[in-house]
């Protein structure tokens, strides 16, 4: 079997991920992954055009499963959990948070993520451009939160994920008009609402 015929994306990106655990960002090659996997280097590239691709390819691999279910129906919290999630995803990885910043991935993980974030912001009461505007400042923040993480993680890093979030929900809530945050907060209560109990019809009818 060639090397090709045995070689995938998704082994090269677990490959590239590792590579970035061990390495970091700035060392990372097409040729150190290739090296990694065993293999020419002409394979990887016959898989990946080019280190900007793997890159983005990598950058969507981080975001796998920020946005899985189950998700709190209220917006604030919600808005919480994706951004918590991404928080944690970018630190799972050695310079993850600078791989997002370099990357800016648009495959389908980062779409479902910005489509999630979106939609919490909607259900808060912004119109579409205002919801699209605030998912990338989400993203933004919580991206610049996690590149400012030094080796570990402390209290005081916890401390500034949470002022960032609370700084990202009140600013949210603040570009709400009055009229669609009650229309929102409607159609929470309606969705929390428990159903009537179910009746029983009489017998013979």
């Amino acid at each position: 079997m060639s090397q090709r015929a045995g070689m995938s994306v998704g082994r090269i990106v677990a490959a590239a991920l590792d590579e970035l655990d061990e390495a970091g960002l700035d060392a990372l090659t097409m040729r150190r992954v290739a090296t990694r996997l065993g293999v020419q280097l002409n394979t990887v590239y016959f898989h990946v055009t080019g280190k900007p691709a793997l890159l983005a390819m990598m950058a969507d691999a981080l975001l796998a499963g920020c946005d899985r279910a189950p998700l709190p129906l209220a917006w604030p919290d919600r808005l919480r959990v994706l951004a918590t999630r991404l928080h944690d995803a970018l630190l799972s990885r050695r310079d993850g948070a600078r791989l997002l910043d370099l990357a800016h991935p648009d495959g389908p993980r980062g779409r479902s993520l910005g489509d999630a974030l979106a939609g919490t912001a909607t259900a808060a009461g912004l119109d579409q451009p205002g919801a699209a505007a605030a998912a990338r400042l989400v993203v933004y923040a919580i991206t610049g939160v996690s590149r400012d993480h030094g080796p570990g993680r402390t209290t005081g890093d916890d401390a500034r994920l949470t002022f960032t979030l609370d700084v990202l929900v009140d600013g949210i809530a603040a570009r709400v008009p009055a009229t669609a945050a009650r229309r929102a907060e409607d159609d929470l209560a309606r969705r929390l609402r428990p159903p009537p109990p179910a009746t029983r019809r009489p017998r013979g009818s």
